[in-house]
């Protein structure tokens, strides 16, 4: 049976590469893939270059799996849909119109053998035309680092979609002689199970979950982001039998009659009752596995570790229309946090429907996601992961810290949405569950009693003794400072920020690393993965954070009593301090030895101060540094001790210490960067470890940051004429001179 299934194998796949169908399919396909890729990297390189340029927040998913592998290997699905037929329709029915069949039936081969042999060669010749595809993958992986682990889920989802396709073009084709009609019935099929699912929202009862399950794009849509899902497998796996099975049954009947032909059809009936059987046991038990890098299909780190933490009971009371796209994400959503909260009840209303519940929630717009616990009840609207794991914690924990956002000395605005404005920063601290609100120093030099947390960025003129003596009476009640400081701080505030042992250079960290020329971002960016031990920087391991013209900063002493201080954050061992702003000014900065200080540098640290009088710091009694040189030894001695865990540490841990949390850049959180990489996922966990919230310092589910891909005009030039003209037809040519080669050899 193998000889006779690899012979026929080899002999269907010979004869299409001979027909003049070979190089038109192959052209057809490689040309629809490749502008295809084109318009999609070329739509994500002019999103990169406005996210890079500009201060409007990146889409939402803004990575290069969701921005260009997944459109990508989904348009792939959809241009097999119309080549597979035209590789299957002459099987059988050329077989059939020749009258070749009564011939062929003579051979001492079975009809199951028949029918595989041909899927075989189908199958084979629809992995090679994905293979041919898979040359536009390999243009984006010569141009950035796509995640390995997602890209080889779309491939299998590929694979298993091509052998579904070729199950079902063998089946329509072993029912006449005209190719034509076999091609159509292949296509009108491949039609319905890629529409299927837009049927549920009109369908009544137990027919709408049906609709969902027959639909071919959405079991591949996971596959497309990276998921091997169990019950995606069996829909595809499912599906090539239950064709091989009809086709078998099919091509048997030819040589039955009546009942006996009847007969045949019993065994895809039982099997399909069997995987249906097989189907409902994989939605009552699902099983599946994140194939991508950073785990984007589970629910994040945060998410587990909050729901892990709560024992109360909830109620999650969701609001959509049965037609609105978003309610199936939200349902998968909701049972992914029940399953990892016993204590979570879910439910879900249309609100046309159901107005009795619109009224009883008091909800005024679609979209609206009611979270109760208690008597404590929080509306969101719309909401992704983070922002509904937070309102679940704050509802339980009845909690809500305040930020308070300092003004009045040229700080950058919560409502502003410019390049360097920070509303997208209000936006994520208010979805992370914090009350922010601004305020106005200098008309009321005191901070509210009810402050969990202070924060000011890049102030551009001075502080006066009563608003410095506020700050003062609040660190000492045991608050929470965030500064954000770019160069340039004023000198008051600086000075004030001595007495806990830490000095501003008032420098620009430069670099000469690689990682900016990949990004072709500018020298004074600090692309840096290199984070000190400390619960904020926690997860954030391997993960980039990106930091535009900051400055760095330096203890002022080896230690300090009282004063716990751990770096957050170095520049790379390419990066030195730039002592010459004229030469920043210029674009020209270059290393003087001598002068300038080399990196790695210090451009974030954490303060945990003692609350303690009598160990308070004393800025009259803090040495200052002799020299540059000096200062890095000291540095390298603390960084030491504090990696080893014997460090000088502060006398009183917990509630009884003020926290301070200083970065040299104010830039990170802007508009323009606060999206990028791990940057929104840093400002977050430092506002979780300053108000305490310790369980929400992890990583967060993926938002509207990402990964930039910015090409020069030559990589689009090039991409475009490769993708788009010189490979399919340099594959159709191929295609061509084999059909010639092998017409003349027979």
């Amino acid at each position: 049976m193998k000889r006779a299934l690899r012979a026929i194998a080899r002999r269907e796949a010979g004869a299409f590469l001979r027909s003049a169908v070979s190089p038109v399919a192959a052209v057809a396909f490689l040309l629809l893939t490749g502008i295809s890729f084109i318009n999609i990297l070329l739509e994500y390189d002019a999103l990169s270059r406005s996210a890079l340029s500009s201060g409007q927040s990146l889409r939402e998913g803004f990575t290069l799996a969701a921005g260009v592998v997944q459109p990508l290997v989904s348009g792939m699905v959809l241009f097999l849909m119309f080549v597979m037929p035209a590789i299957t329709m002459r099987l059988f029915a050329e077989e059939y119109r020749s009258g070749r069949y009564g011939l062929v039936m003579t051979y001492p081969v079975s009809e199951p053998t028949w029918i595989l042999g041909k899927f075989a060669a189908a199958w084979l010749l629809g992995l090679m035309l994905l293979a041919a595809a898979c040359a536009s993958l390999l243009v984006l992986t010569s141009l950035a680092v796509p995640d390995v682990g997602g890209l080889a889920a779309a491939l299998l989802g590929l694979a298993l979609a091509a052998a579904m396709m070729a199950a079902w073009g063998v089946f329509f084709s072993t029912l006449q002689p005209y190719q034509i009609v076999s091609y159509i019935l292949s296509f009108a099929f491949l039609t319905l199970l890629f529409t299927a699912g837009n049927l549920e929202p009109y369908l009544p009862g137990a027919l709408a979950p049906l609709a969902s399950r027959l639909s071919l794009p959405e079991h591949f849509a996971r596959f497309a982001r990276g998921a091997v899902d169990v019950r995606d497998v069996l829909y595809f796996v499912a599906w090539t039998a239950l064709g091989l099975s009809a086709g078998t049954a099919a091509l048997a009947g030819r040589r039955l009659a009546g009942a006996r032909r009847a007969a045949r059809w019993a065994t895809p009936l039982a099997l399909a009752a069997l995987l249906a059987v097989l189907d409902l046991a994989a939605v009552r038990a699902p099983l599946a596995w994140d194939w991508t890098r950073d785990r984007g299909n589970s629910l994040s780190p945060q998410t587990v570790r909050v729901l892990s933490v709560l024992d109360r009971e909830v109620e999650v009371t969701a609001f959509y229309q049965r037609l609105d796209p978003r309610r199936r994400v939200v349902e998968a959503m909701l049972t992914a946090f029940r399953d990892r909260m016993p204590g979570l009840t879910v439910r879900v209303y249309d609100p046309e429907a159901d107005l009795a519940r619109v009224q009883e929630y008091g909800v005024t717009t679609e979209r609206s996601v009611v979270v109760t616990c208690g008597e404590r009840r929080r509306s969101l609207l719309d909401p992704d992961e983070t922002a509904l794991v937070n309102a679940v914690y704050r509802v339980v924990s009845g909690t809500r810290p305040v930020v308070y956002h300092l003004q009045g000395h040229g700080e950058r605005r919560l409502d502003d949405r410019d390049r360097i404005g920070m509303s997208a920063y209000a936006e994520a601290v208010g979805r992370e569950g914090y009350a922010l609100r601004p305020l106005l120093l200098p008309a009321s030099p005191e901070i509210p009693a009810d402050a969990a947390v202070v924060a000011l960025a890049s102030p551009r003129t001075e502080f006066s003794a009563a608003e410095l003596a506020a700050l003062d009476r609040f660190v000492a009640r045991g608050g929470a400072l965030l500064l954000m400081l770019d160069p340039g701080t004023p000198v008051s505030l600086a000075g004030w920020l001595r007495r806990f042992n830490v000095g501003l250079r008032d420098d620009f960290l430069v670099t000469a690393s690689r990682a900016n020329a990949q990004l072709r971002v500018d020298e004074l960016f600090m692309i840096t993965e290199s984070y000190g031990p400390h619960e904020i920087t926690r997860g954030l391991e391997g993960m980039v954070t990106l930091f535009p013209f900051c400055q760095s900063l330096t203890p002022l002493a080896a230690s300090m009593r009282g004063v716990e201080a751990r770096t957050l954050i170095l520049s790379d061992a390419d990066s030195w301090s730039e002592s010459d702003p004229a030469a920043v000014a210029r674009g020209r900065p270059v290393f003087d030895e001598g002068l300038d200080q080399p990196g790695p540098l210090p451009f974030a640290v954490a303060l945990a101060v003692d609350r303690d009088p009598a160990a308070s710091p004393d800025p009259l009694a803090v040495p200052e540094p002799s020299a540059d040189t000096e200062v890095t030894r000291r540095l390298r001695e603390m960084e030491a001790a504090g990696a080893a865990g014997d460090g000088p540490r502060s006398a009183i841990r917990g509630p009884a210490d003020s926290r301070l949390v200083i970065f040299g850049d104010a830039d990170f959180a802007a508009n323009s960067a606060l999206n990028l990489y791990g940057n929104r996922d840093l400002l977050l966990n430092t506002l979780g470890w300053l108000s305490r919230d310790q369980v929400l310092i992890a990583t967060r589910a993926p938002g509207t940051g990402g990964e930039p891909l910015v090409l020069t005009a030559a990589q689009r030039r090039l991409a475009g004429w490769l993708c788009a003209g010189v490979w399919p037809l340099a594959v159709g040519a191929l295609a061509a001179a084999v059909v010639v080669r092998r017409r003349r050899h027979h």
